[in-house]
């Protein structure tokens, strides 16, 4: 499985075919283009298919989504309307460009950042910082309060028989 995941091309190695699948100027979709793309390469489903070990994301996916993401962010292409990009006249002059050059601005896309990892840590920064305050919160709640966040805790997650038992039991103390 490893090795069939190394094989996925680059997001460099990408971005030049997207460039030259769609370098006749039409509007393609999304779809169109991973489809295109993924023939150039010469992927199997199975390539196409293949998920990070940490996340749900397939690979190959992802990195077309980086890839125009940087070819966009350039103005190599532009999205004409939504999920639909086309090629523009500088994505154009870079496909004629030298060797040097191209590799040079291909080089440069990957400096590019996605916005969606950008978002994750954002969201798990906020996440960390709302356990660290709500830990706060708790060690300073007196122990009536801190009692009934347990009793709407418990409600809340549906231990609602739990929570019963645990009113009856305060009642006897």
């Amino acid at each position: 499985m490893k090795t069939l995941a190394n094989s996925i091309p680059s997001q460099k190695e990408l971005a030049m075919a997207i460039l030259k699948f769609i370098n006749d100027i039409k509007p393609y979709t999304t779809t169109m283009i991973n489809e295109g793309v993924a023939g150039h390469f010469s992927l199997i489903d199975e390539q196409k298919n293949i998920n990070y070990p940490d996340r749900k994301e397939y690979i190959f996916s992802h990195r077309m989504r980086l890839a125009r993401y940087s070819l966009k962010k350039q103005e190599y292409i532009e999205e004409i309307s939504k999920y639909t990009y086309q090629i523009t006249e500088d994505g154009l002059q870079l496909l004629t460009d030298d060797f040097e050059d191209v590799k040079e601005e291909i080089n440069e896309l990957e400096n590019v950042i996605d916005p969606f990892d950008i978002i994750r840590d954002k969201v798990e920064e906020i996440e960390s910082d709302l356990i660290c305050d709500l830990i706060e919160y708790l060690k300073q709640a007196q122990w009536r309060r801190l009692e009934t966040i347990v009793i709407e805790l418990l409600t809340a997650i549906g231990y609602g028989v739990m929570v019963k038992l645990l009113r009856r039991q305060m009642m006897v103390v």
